[in-house]
C-alpha cells in the first residue's frame, strides 16, 4: 500500500562536464567495451538504425534525486536514460574523428573477420568483448522517459563534445592508449 517510485537508469556514463567517471573504470562493461573495440581497431556491427543511450551520471543522479524528494510525484517507474539517443555508427564515427584509427566491418563478416587475427593489441581488446560477440544485433536503445522529463532539468545530448570529454578522460587516466600511440593500420 505505500507509494513506489522505480528508476531505472539507462547506461550510465561520465560526468558531463568533465568525463569523469568511477573509480574502476575497469569494471564497466560499457567502457571495457569500448576500450576493446579501440584495442581491436574494429567497431562492433553497425545498423542503419541502431541506437544507444548514453546517460551523464550526473544528468542520472539529479534526476533521481529530484523525483525522489517532490511531494507530488506519483508512485511508478521513471526511465531516467538520455531521451535522445545516438546512432552507434555516429559514436565510431566520433572516435574517428578523436583519431583512433577503427574501421567497419559489415556485420554478415565481422564475426569470422575478429576470430581470424593473431595481432597482439586486437586479441587484449578481444578479451573484453569476446562475451558479447553472439549478441551483435540491432538494439533499439530507446526508452520512454517523459514522466521523467516532465519533472527535469534537460539531458546533455550525445553530441561530439561530450564523447570527446568522455574519451579525454580515459586517454588522461590511462584507460585508453593516446590514439597517436595506435599508428594507421591497413586493412585487407
Amino acid at each position: 500500500g505505500h507509494a513506489v517510485r522505480i528508476f531505472r537508469p539507462g547506461f550510465i556514463m561520465g560526468d558531463s562536464k568533465t568525463g569523469r567517471f568511477k573509480k574502476h573504470i575497469t569494471s564497466d562493461a560499457q567502457y571495457l567495451h569500448l576500450q576493446g573495440h579501440i584495442f581491436m581497431r574494429t567497431a562492433p556491427p553497425l545498423y542503419d538504425d541502431d541506437y544507444m543511450d548514453l546517460t551523464p551520471v550526473d544528468y542520472a543522479a539529479a534526476a533521481i534525486v529530484h523525483i525522489a524528494f517532490q511531494p507530488d510525484t506519483p508512485p511508478g517507474t521513471y526511465h531516467v536514460c538520455n531521451p535522445q539517443p545516438i546512432l552507434k555508427s555516429q559514436i565510431w564515427d566520433i572516435i574517428r574523428d578523436y583519431g583512433f584509427p577503427v574501421r567497419t566491418v559489415p556485420a554478415e563478416r565481422y564475426l569470422e573477420e575478429v576470430l581470424d587475427s593473431d595481432d597482439e593489441l586486437f586479441l587484449r581488446g578481444l578479451q573484453s568483448v569476446i562475451v558479447y560477440l553472439g549478441d551483435y544485433e540491432k538494439s533499439p536503445a530507446i526508452f520512454d522517459a517523459s514522466e521523467t522529463l516532465r519533472r527535469l532539468i534537460s539531458c546533455p545530448p550525445p553530441d561530439p563534445a561530450l564523447l570527446r570529454r568522455y574519451l579525454d578522460y580515459c586517454v588522461d587516466i590511462g584507460f585508453l592508449p593516446h590514439p597517436s600511440t595506435l599508428g594507421g593500420l591497413e586493412w585487407s
